[in-house]
């Protein structure tokens, strides 16, 4: 009896260490897109990639298109139930809706309907150039030059012309899912077969959707799990490890099955050892997909783009990006719109919001806050857009509440001095020039200070050639020239003498100034609101560049150059990688990691290698040298 029960407790075991193993929830993270950033809906049948890179979303209420930073919408399509998307020519996109097809033209944004019965369009299949095979509920058709016909599978009654999913084998042969079977057909012959599996398999054959992978087709079943098809031997088996699964979505990449379910989130099946990584939607939990009702899937080139129902669409950053977002325990700087950022040599870390300051410490995960709210703290102002080492002083600068000291030892905030500027002025920037002198760019001018904070002089609308009193940036060169970047151009200050000059370059740069570097060349970086510019030391504009030329966006907040000489420049959403010798560049978008919200001016460099951004979304780092 003893023996009989310890058997018993050895089976539970193993089998509860097999469903722990295919329960295993993954750990790579996902991030979403939906109607917050612009999905019309955020139900989504239907994911195509278009030959220009585009990703297009088939919704509950029309077609949008995501080009790795925004979502386009067309209102054309808004009442619209869009549940497959196949692409036709460099102009026309096939929509398959719950009433039917439609041709969309890209470039003219208009619409043709084709004449087939009114029936759900579920899946489109594109076989030569004008030709494609639809797949509907009330049957399968080749339709050729916008001409239909309907290819008869059995009698006209049978379950089998409800077709679910298309797939290719060659460019004649095809594969389609059926409610009542798997399909095959020859388009030279148009004479269709269809295979169903004996009753000791499964008593249901309605599939959902199929994949290829090698010589084996995988259908996807409304309630019975998934199952195998031998091309070869014309075998069905079953896969083990998705009874009473409703699969939604099938997809076969890498020796990988992708498969969607409705209710369970999607699971990953080795096809190699056969264990399954299941991938589901938990509350609080950061970075897990958004639904775990599985629609639609797209797998393309190490991305993984997750349709669902309810939660919009889920994605993997582009495997190999490395941009990472801060955090610490508790503490995710995802939570915040970062607008400034200091790191301590030990690690210890400054983060500047728009709702406060925050300190962590590296080692405990110690978190400290100081806000407008909190008096103890002595912020005066919750927006701190500015935090930088000078000298031996940590300043801490911000909009409305002046600068402050942050002391290192006791972790408080102490006013830098008392003059009104320093108590109540909007501070954006603060550089040092070679007589240890301080300057601050501010919104009510430029102002020079003794490093104890006493002003000794003022630059203005009323008594220099500032045509505003809104400084934004500032940089001392390797020259002890002061760079001023204004709301409204770009000036040059003498600090020796005292003159200003604003039509000293060779080309005059009248845009708002965001940033300013100079590299290890002595070249200047200026970065606006119209583009990047390189100024010579001898202020000659040698480079110009835009959206003509290099940048996604006009808007440049930021610039950095790393230790090889490669530029990292920052735009309004993307960041670009750029190589002056090579004269090559590389845009980084929400597929490679980025949260497609706007970045601040504010770049730095830690541990030689790292670059850290501030952005909307949170406190961004990259290394380059992985």
């Amino acid at each position: 009896m003893r023996n009989h029960i310890l058997s018993f407790i050895i089976i539970l075991l193993l089998a509860i260490f097999k469903v722990e193993e295919v329960r295993a929830s993954s750990t790579m993270n996902y991030y979403s897109i939906t109607t917050f950033e612009g999905l019309p809906s955020n139900t989504v049948s239907a994911i195509k990639k278009d030959a220009s890179g585009f990703i297009w979303f088939g919704t509950k209420v029309g077609l949008c298109r995501f080009d790795g930073c925004e979502v386009k919408t067309y209102p054309l399509l808004s009442e619209d139930d869009i549940w497959s998307i196949e692409e036709l020519d460099n102009d026309t996109l096939l929509l398959g809706t719950v009433s039917g097809l439609k041709y969309f033209s890209r470039k003219a944004n208009s619409t043709v309907k084709l004449d087939i019965p009114s029936t759900i369009v579920k899946s489109i299949r594109k076989t030569a150039e004008s030709q494609f095979l639809v797949g509907t509920e009330a049957g399968l058709y080749l339709v050729n030059n916008h001409i239909p016909r309907q290819i008869f599978l059995e009698t006209g009654l049978s379950s089998c012309n409800h077709i679910t999913s298309i797939i290719r084998e060659d460019k004649n042969i095809y594969w389609f899912s059926t409610a009542d079977g798997l399909g095959k057909i020859d388009i030279r012959t148009m004479k269709p077969e269809i295979y169903r599996m004996p009753e000791d398999i499964s008593n249901s054959n309605f599939f959902i959707c199929l994949t290829r992978v090698g010589n084996h087709i995988y259908l996807g079943s409304f309630n019975k799990g998934i199952f195998s098809f031998d091309m070869s031997g014309k075998k069905f088996a079953k896969v083990n490890g998705f009874e009473h699964n409703l699969i939604m979505t099938i997809d076969g990449q890498d020796n990988q099955l992708f498969v969607g379910t409705n209710g369970q989130g999607l699971k990953v099946l080795s096809l190699e050892d056969g264990s399954i990584e299941v991938i589901s939607h938990k509350e609080k939990a950061r970075n897990s997909i958004s639904s775990n009702t599985i629609t639609a899937f797209l797998y393309d080139n190490g991305i993984r783009w997750i349709g669902t129902q309810f939660g919009g669409i889920s994605y993997t950053p582009r495997i190999g990006a490395k941009f990472s977002y801060y955090s610490k325990n508790d503490f995710y700087s995802t939570d915040y719109r970062v607008r400034s950022f200091y790191m301590f040599p030990n690690g210890d870390k400054l983060i500047g919001t728009r709702t406060g300051l925050f300190f962590v410490r590296e080692k405990t995960g110690e978190v400290r806050s100081y806000s407008l709210g909190n008096h103890s703290s002595s912020l005066r102002s919750d927006i701190v857009v500015f935090i930088n080492r000078i000298q031996d002083n940590i300043l801490i600068g911000t909009y409305g509440g002046g600068v402050h000291i942050f002391d290192e030892k006791t972790l408080s905030l102490k006013d830098f001095s008392q003059e009104e500027l320093f108590l109540y002025g909007c501070i954006f920037s603060i550089v040092e020039d070679m007589k240890g002198n301080l300057w601050f760019a501010s919104q009510s001018g430029l102002y020079q200070s003794t490093p104890d904070g006493h002003i000794l002089k003022k630059y203005d609308t009323m008594n220099s050639v500032l045509t505003t009193n809104a400084i934004l940036s500032l940089h001392v060169d390797s020259m002890n020239r002061l760079w001023i970047g204004s709301k409204f151009g770009l000036l040059l200050l003498d600090i020796a003498t005292g003159k200003m000059r604003a039509d000293c370059f060779s080309t005059p740069i009248k845009n708002e100034i965001k940033y300013i570097m100079e590299d290890s060349r002595n070249d200047m970086w200026v970065c606006t609101d119209n583009g990047l510019f390189r100024v010579g030391k001898d202020l000659v504009v040698h480079e110009h560049f835009t959206t003509d030329n290099l940048l996604p966006d006009n808007q440049v907040p930021c610039i950095q150059e790393d230790s090889h000489g490669i530029y990292w420049i920052a735009t309004q959403k993307e960041i670009v990688r750029y190589n002056p010798v090579e004269k090559q560049h590389y845009t980084y978008q929400r597929q490679d990691g980025l949260s497609g919200l706007e970045f601040n001016n504010s770049v730095s460099v830690s541990n030689d290698t790292i670059i850290w951004w501030v952005n909307e979304g949170g406190d961004i780092h990259f290394n380059p040298e992985y």
